[in-house]
């Protein structure tokens, strides 16, 4: 099996929450370390060992995608700070030569105000270079809520894009 891109987004959060550690003597003093495994019937279990800024927070998933070349975003919580973050993803987004995101969000609950903002993601991914079930791939899920089962039912869809 090929190295996978690591998967960053909070629906992973339900599978293991980081344990964060202090790095060995020495070695990149100013990062932590984070453990982060994924129980999964698609994946063999395993921890993953990654080296993260100082002051990196759980929940920030642009490192992550620039480290290991993917990003699964479930139910991506675009909404916060008035679209600031969108503002950011315009002029930030890593090169599509040699990186693969998906998205995905419900119509049900919080996931029901998802869309605009997503609309407006995929404008940005167009506008940097990304093509459509190519390297990037957004899919809308009918009933779907905002919901860690909702999640897991359809884990297997990014895994099969970002392993493709």
């Amino acid at each position: 099996m090929k190295n996978i891109p690591y998967l960053f987004a909070s629906a992973l959060l339900m599978w293991a929450l980081p344990v964060f550690t202090q790095p060995a003597a020495g070695i990149l003093p100013e990062t932590f370390l984070l453990y982060k495994s994924f129980p999964s019937k698609y994946i063999a279990p395993r921890t993953v060992e990654v080296w993260l800024p100082d002051k990196y927070e759980e929940l920030e998933a642009l490192p992550v995608l620039y480290m290991f070349g993917g990003a699964a975003c479930f139910s991506t919580h675009w909404p916060p700070l008035d679209g600031v973050f969108l503002e950011y993803i315009k002029t930030n987004l890593p090169d599509p030569a040699t990186h693969k995101i998906y998205f995905d969000f419900g119509t049900e609950g919080l996931d029901a105000e998802y869309e605009p903002f997503q609309q407006i993601a995929d404008e940005a991914m167009q506008a940097r270079g990304f093509k459509k079930n190519k390297n990037w791939v957004t899919m809308k899920f009918e009933g779907a809520k905002h919901y860690e089962e909702d999640w897991h039912a359809r884990f297997h869809v990014p895994m099969e894009f970002l392993l493709r």
